[in-house]
C-alpha cells in the first residue's frame, strides 16, 4: 500500500479554543493555530508557512510569543502535556518541555519572562499546577 504525504499550500481558519491564539511576530507577520498546525502568515505577500503539530498530540491548547518575538511556545494536549519552543526565524523546533510532576494532559496558559529566559505554564485539570 502506498502512503501519500499531503503538504498544505494554504490553510483557512483559526482555532478559537486556544489561549492567546494570534501573535503578531512583526508588523507584517502573524502566527496562529489552525487545525493541527501553526500558520505563520505574511500579510505583505499573503504567503503562509506552517509548523506541524506533534504527531502523538491531540491539538494545540495555548501559545505564547517571547518578548523578543523570536520564539513561539506551543502547548499541546497529549498523554503528558507538552510545550514545544519554535524559532520563528527558521521555523525549527528548539526544545520540547514536559513536567514529570504534573498530571495534566494540557497546558491552558503560558507566558515568557521579560528577558525571554523563563516560561511560566499553567497546567490544566486535575492539578492546575504552575510550572516555571
Amino acid at each position: 500500500m502506498t502512503t501519500v504525504n499531503l503538504i498544505p499550500r494554504h490553510i483557512f481558519g483559526l482555532k478559537t479554543d486556544v489561549h492567546s491564539n494570534v501573535a503578531f511576530v512583526d508588523d507584517q507577520t502573524v502566527a496562529y493555530p489552525a487545525g493541527h498546525q501553526i500558520v505563520v502568515c505574511s500579510l505583505d505577500d499573503k504567503r503562509q508557512k506552517f509548523i506541524a503539530g506533534t504527531e502523538a498530540s491531540e491539538g494545540v491548547t495555548a501559545t505564547a510569543l517571547a518578548p523578543s518575538r523570536r520564539f513561539l511556545a506551543v502547548a499541546e494536549r497529549s498523554e503528558r502535556a507538552l510545550v514545544s519552543i519554535f524559532d520563528l526565524k527558521t521555523l525549527k523546533k528548539r526544545k520540547v518541555l514536559s513536567s514529570a510532576d504534573a498530571q495534566a494532559r494540557s497546558y491552558v496558559s503560558m507566558a515568557f519572562s521579560a528577558d525571554n529566559q523563563l516560561l511560566l505554564t499553567q497546567g490544566g485539570a486535575p492539578d492546575w499546577m504552575l510550572t516555571c
